[in-house]
Formats: C-alpha cells, structure tokens, sequence
C-alpha cells in the first residue's frame, strides 16, 4: 500500500500496480496527483480491490 506520491511513482516504474491510502501520511490530492492505480479510504476497500482485481 501506498501513502505518499513517491510510493506511487516507485511503484509505477516498476510496473507494478498501485493502491494509495488515503488514510497515511499524504493528503488524498498528493496521492490523486500521482494518479494510483487505486485509492482506498479503508481497509474494507483494500479487500475490495484485491477481491475484484485477482478472484475473477
């Protein structure tokens, strides 16, 4: 999980999808600005997102 914009880029230029967190240490605009893969506002929506993304 992701919570400051360079979490993101690394993430990216690695080729690995990311999910910020916008309950971190970066404001939800740093994070949108960095444009995630995804961004959660909960633990509940991590779980959503990995539900949706690898048990299809």
């Amino acid at each position: 999980m992701n919570d400051r914009n360079h979490d993101i880029i690394g993430t990216r230029n690695a080729g690995i999808d990311s999910i910020a967190v916008a309950y971190g240490y970066g404001s939800v605009e740093e994070l949108k600005n960095a444009e995630p893969t995804f961004l959660a506002n909960s633990v509940e929506e991590i779980e959503g997102i990995l539900y949706v993304s690898f048990v299809k």
